[in-house]
């Protein structure tokens, strides 16, 4: 099938920028490895961007959206290995010209900034506490390895696209840094709103009044209705038998894919100094001590870091770790942020994985093979049947028995114009296509990027319309009191907190005023400026998305009054933890700096570097790695 890159327009802006708010903090641990890194995937002026890459990226992508794995046509339909891969060339681009400009972040730079980080700091000895970095790691679901590599990336490409080609000034890819990573918590009270009881009835002439002052409440937004032919591999696997000998022909042409590296279970003590570690590894090995037994003798306690895939981590890590058998310990290990003890709790050998291991995932892949045959002729005869029937789709329908789907009212994101319900199974192809043609036109006979083809047709072009007053009285009524509601809590959360707006305020004030409101106090989660968790998992809720740029101009301890369609809200700044140079970072990253250098998006700065580049796709083995997802 032929691939359509950048076409799936939604989903591919949603997984963009998705996958790009996660380059902060790196790729995580390979689950395991899948094909051969002799197959190139990507070629960025030289440089080979493997298919393991792309492979990996897509677990670690499917980690972030918290999901544990994609169906073939889910990830087809989004189109996800193409995003990946466009993302990786990006990277590669990015870090090319940062060296080009000399703004390589080193090793010391890096351990400089972990070791001097506040949530790293133990608070009785007020030094950096690893124990404390590793419980950071796992609560991220990150790497040691891939954190250090990925928080060099990401300064380099924060600094790439501030400057735009010019010198950064000294340190300057540290505050930039700092600045975005700003932290925040606040504590909020969101009081009931009153009964409706409590407003009096409004007559008409005030609802019209209200109707005619929000119309944006009662518009319906623009849509298209059109009709749609598809032919989905999908459903012609059911019937398609593979026999054995094929899955075991298969099994043995490809056998390198099924292979499994070997896999060492680790747990670590880390040391300030080599001398330190090294005056530890002496004294168990003269003491005869077991590992547990040295924690316990120098006050320290051990981090389960998890299992190290051979291959799939720091080099030297490799070469120390695997060259253990189960119960050895390490000699000092020079690390990121220290050095390092390792003791092997378990190892397992490199395998190859049996044919019953992989037998089902084999037979799925024949059929979908198969499948892709039969529909690429069943696209043929629709293109035919078209054509003879001079593009009239209903009649074409009916002379090769396919089914018509007629869809009315679909807006651009997938949803009825009218009630808001989604349009399930809808393929993102067939809303761009509708969204492309006019009323009246066809499309082409056309990959549907989900293991399918697809025709489409516009039968209208629906406007933005104003409903009929007549027809939404009881929504206006409806809203206008909520409005109603809302406005006489907002008005009277602001009496009870009027003395605290321009001062400072203590938490026995907020209880005080939680009480007396009969709210309760809600802490949020720790945040950053573009209003991400710190520690994903963290189960406090996130403050509104509108008001996080309000919450960064707050000072300590002072409040914010606000209302949002779900009421109002008032807003205590509990905790600032900002880095060092923060001034200095922000006039930076201001407006006085924005105009005084030729500023780029990052979109911008990657369709300059792409002009002046030579990259070349393996579209083929794209293809393949979506047969094997």
């Amino acid at each position: 099938m032929k691939r359509n890159i950048g076409t799936k327009i939604v989903a591919y802006a949603m997984l963009t920028l998705l996958i790009a708010s996660f380059g902060v903090w790196g790729i995580a641990d390979y689950l395991g490895v899948i094909g051969s890194q002799s197959q190139w995937i990507a070629r960025v002026n030289g440089e080979t961007i493997s298919r393991d890459d792309a492979l990996q990226s897509y677990r670690q992508t499917l980690q972030q959206l918290g999901v544990s794995s994609l169906e073939n046509s889910q990830a087809r339909s989004l189109s996800i290995l193409d995003i990946i891969v466009d993302n990786l060339v990006n990277e590669v681009l990015i870090q090319d010209e940062a060296s080009k400009l000399g703004l390589s972040i080193n090793d010391d730079v890096i351990r400089e900034y972990i070791m001097r980080e506040p949530q790293f700091i133990d608070s009785d000895t007020q030094r950096f506490n690893p124990q404390l970095f590793s419980i950071y790691l796992q609560r991220i679901g990150e790497s040691e390895s891939r954190f250090v590599t990925s928080l060099s990336k990401r300064i380099q490409k924060i600094v790439m696209e501030r400057l735009n080609q010019q010198n950064a000034p000294p340190h300057l890819s540290r505050k930039l840094y700092d600045w975005q990573f700003e932290q925040r918590r606040i504590v909020f009270i969101r009081p009931d709103i009153p009964p409706q009881s409590t407003i009096e009835a409004p007559d008409d002439s005030v609802l019209r009044d209200y109707y005619t002052n929000n119309p944006d409440l009662f518009t319906m937004p623009s849509s298209r209705s059109f009709q749609m032919i598809r032919i989905a591999a999908s459903d012609v696997m059911r019937d398609i038998d593979v026999g054995e000998d094929k899955i075991e022909e298969r099994y043995a042409e490809e056998k390198d894919r099924f292979f499994v590296p070997a896999i060492s279970t680790v747990e670590r003590l880390v040391f300030e100094t080599e001398e330190e570690a090294r005056k530890a590894f002496d004294r168990l090995v003269s003491e005869s001590l077991s590992f547990e037994e040295l924690a316990d003798g120098i006050g320290r306690e051990s981090e389960n870091i998890g299992q190290i895939i051979k291959g799939q981590s720091l080099e030297v890590l490799d070469e120390v770790l695997f060259a253990l058998d189960k119960g050895e310990v390490s000699s000092p290990v020079d690390i990121p942020v220290g050095f390092a003890l390792f003791h092997v709790l378990e190892r397992s050998p490199e395998r190859q994985k049996s044919l019953s291991e992989v037998r089902t995932l084999i037979d799925r892949e024949i059929r979908e093979e198969a499948a892709s045959e039969i529909i690429y002729q069943q696209s043929i005869d629709l293109e035919d049947a078209l054509a003879s029937r001079n593009n009239d789709i209903v009649l074409a329908s009916e002379d090769i028995g396919f089914d018509l789907v007629s869809l009315e009212y679909v807006t651009q994101n997938g949803t009825h114009a009218r009630d808001g319900s989604l349009f399930e199974s809808l393929p993102i192809k067939a809303l761009s296509e509708a969204y492309r043609l006019s009323e009246g036109e066809i499309s082409a006979v056309m990959d549907d990027g989900a293991q399918g083809y697809l025709v489409v047709r516009v039968t209208a072009e629906n406007p933005e319309s104003l409903r009929p007053y007549d027809t939404v009285v009881p929504l206006v009524t409806s809203a206008w009191f909520y409005t109603q509601r809302s406005e006489k809590a907002y008005q009277e959360l602001k009496r009870q907190a009027q003395d605290f707006r321009k001062v400072s305020v203590g938490r026995d004030d907020l209880l005080s005023l939680s009480k007396h409101l009969e709210s309760p106090l809600v802490s949020s989660a720790l945040f950053t400026r573009n209003g991400q968790k710190v520690v994903r998992e963290e189960q406090p809720p996130l403050p509104p998305e509108h008001l996080v740029s309000e919450v960064f101009n707050m000072e300590l301890h002072h409040i914010l009054i606000e209302k949002d369609n779900t009421g109002p809200i008032l807003i205590w700044l509990e905790d600032v933890r900002s880095p060092e140079d923060n001034a200095l970072t922000q006039e930076l990253a201001g407006k006085e700096w924005e105009r005084t250098t030729d500023q780029v998006t990052a979109q911008n700065l990657n369709n300059q570097l792409r002009t002046q580049a030579s990259i070349e796709v393996n579209t083929p083995v794209v293809e393949a790695l979506y047969d094997i997802l």
